[in-house]
């Protein structure tokens, strides 16, 4: 894994919408982009460090993966 220092940061608003639009997961139990960036940014400050810029980032990648449903 990559080490740049943006990885351990908070996400960002844009990088959680592209999420919640992506990943059919995140989109069922969120009612926008917006709610789960709340939601994403209180884990991280709560120091779960899956919801750091980095972590957001990978799920990004393995979302683009899935094919549409």
């Amino acid at each position: 894994m990559a080490k740049a220092r943006w990885r351990k940061e908070p996400p960002s608003q844009p990088q959680c919408e592209h999420l919640w639009y992506r990943d059919p997961v995140v989109r069922k139990r969120f009612s926008n982009g917006a709610a789960f960036c709340r939601f994403a940014r209180y884990q991280f400050e709560k120091g779960n460090k899956a919801f750091s810029k980095g972590a957001i980032s990978q799920r990004i990648e393995i979302a683009k993966l899935r094919p549409p449903r």
